[in-house]
């Protein structure tokens, strides 16, 4: 598995968790598909720049 597809799999996973835990995703009405391209999109930004 490359590093970068890694880094967006746990990166998403991990977002979507913190967003649900602390309310934010009932609070605002968007689709799942959206926070889930949108945290995938952050976390391989943020892979990279690690690496």
């Amino acid at each position: 598995m490359p590093d970068w597809l890694f880094y967006t799999l746990y990166g998403g996973a991990l977002g979507v968790l913190i967003l649900h835990f602390t309310g934010w995703l009932e609070r605002h009405d968007m689709p799942w598909l959206m926070y889930v391209a949108v945290l995938c999109v952050f976390s391989a930004v943020a892979g990279e720049a690690i690496l």
